[in-house]
């Protein structure tokens, strides 16, 4: 689920504008999130706008300061006092250091000419499907998943077809699924590791297995790693440590901790990079100068050690609300390897998500994400993506309000809800 705008939104009377029809209307403006969903936004912003207070728990970017670093680096350039476009592919010396990181993290030779820096990792995603995908192509993905992957394949008037995951695969696609949902008409797959929702990641093995698979198939991977370096104790394997033939989206957004400056980046099959060029500079003309010119900086030493500390606190946030939301009859079957949600069953305490999280919102003023925004799977209906990313105070603050509305409601029983980490037992990875 998106992040709802913090900014009183003009008061549009939400079934008024559903009804609206506008004379000429493409097929690529299906709306993206649900109706609960983007109902549910709807009154999130109504709430503001009255003067609620709503304990925002589906944000997908950190809670903590941009690193001091990012920012010299950027107002170096603004005091200079002009601000110009640069290639459509990114400034050169910050697609070499994205080739040095990968080199140091992965242990892959990735020439820069087949690095783009893009609006933010959608940009990339969007880049990578456009040279890519023809009419009626079909693209594999999990389900549940990331809800504008979807839209993004359908733009491009491909095909997407999901695929039901749940726990006994950690929520990841693997080898003999992709086979068995692989047609004649399936050009390539998506897999997002560390996963969106659920956070879990693709063993090396397993993405070993995919990646021949995929190849035997004459197929690409769309390979989402937006939330790589956002890992707690598992090691997240980038698809290019297995094959060279994939495209590779990352993000300055997530582990990096510049969500607002929109900047990401697409890593494509050397074959790929001059129709790529073509593409960016026809669509984008280039990313915004000064994120670029900040993001040389989140490569230092001193931006590495800031974030590695934020990280470190990201999975104490993470462990408080695991064991938090247990507390209150949630169930959670795989604890978060990485990135920023926690995909919990509500099953126990609601029959329908969408309308637990309506009624949380309103009653409790906390918003959290009801499955029906990460897929189709009949499941969905029963979990809700809950954000880790906010301040320890502020997931406490939610949690409580929960727990009281829960025992007004005498949906659970109400179990004592530690606030120091003292009383938590150890979060190990994977299930309970």
């Amino acid at each position: 689920m998106g992040i709802p705008s913090a900014e009183p939104a003009p008061r549009i009377d939400a079934c008024s504008a559903e009804r609206a029809v506008p004379r000429h209307l493409s097929s690529r403006a299906a709306p993206l999130a649900s109706v609960a969903g983007r109902r549910l936004a709807a009154r999130y912003v109504e709430l503001l706008a009255e003067g609620r207070l709503v304990l925002d728990l589906c944000r997908s970017d950190l809670d903590v300061p941009v690193p001091q670093p990012v920012l010299d680096s950027l107002m170096r350039l603004l005091k200079r006092g002009f601000v110009g476009l640069t290639p459509a592919a990114g400034l050169q010396v910050l697609r070499l250091r994205i080739a040095a990181h990968y080199g140091r993290c992965y242990g892959v030779n990735v020439p820069a000419d087949r690095i783009f820096l893009t609006p933010g990792a959608t940009g990339a995603s969007l880049l990578a499907l456009a040279v890519s995908l023809n009419p009626g192509d079909e693209v594999l993905i999990g389900d549940p998943g990331y809800a504008p992957h979807r839209q993004q394949i359908e733009m491009f008037h491909g095909t997407c077809v999901p695929i039901p995951l749940d726990a006994t695969t950690a929520f990841q696609l693997n080898a003999e699924l992709v086979e068995r949902h692989w047609t004649s008409r399936t050009v390539g797959v998506v897999l997002v590791s560390p996963s969106n929702p659920v956070g879990t990641v693709i063993a090396a093995d397993d993405l070993r297995d995919i990646a021949n698979v995929v190849r035997g198939r004459g197929g690409v991977i769309f390979a989402d790693e937006v939330y790589h370096g956002l890992t707690f104790g598992a090691r997240a394997t980038s698809a290019l440590e297995i094959a060279e033939d994939c495209f590779v989206a990352g993000s300055f957004s997530k582990y990096f901790n510049m969500a607002g400056f929109r900047l990401g980046w697409l890593i494509v099959p050397a074959a790929y990079a001059v129709h790529v060029a073509q593409l960016a500079l026809s669509t984008f003309l280039g990313p915004a100068t000064p994120s670029q010119f900040a993001a040389l900086a989140a490569f230092d030493q001193e931006s590495l050690a800031i974030m590695e500390s934020q990280l470190a606190s990201l999975r104490l946030r993470r462990d408080y609300l695991v064991s938090a939301l247990r507390d209150l009859g949630f169930r959670v079957p795989c604890v978060p390897h990485g990135g920023m949600l926690i995909y919990a069953d509500c099953s126990a305490l609601a029959r329908d998500s969408a309308d637990f999280a309506r009624e949380m919102l309103e009653h409790c003023g906390v918003l959290a994400a009801p499955g029906c925004e990460f897929g189709e799977h009949p499941d969905t209906g029963s979990y809700m993506g809950f954000s880790f990313s906010p301040a320890r105070d502020r997931l406490e603050s939610a949690m409580a309000a929960l727990a009281a509305w829960l025992e007004s409601r005498r949906c659970a029983p109400l179990a004592r809800l530690a606030t120091a980490s003292g009383d938590r037992k150890p979060i190990r990875n994977g299930p309970p």
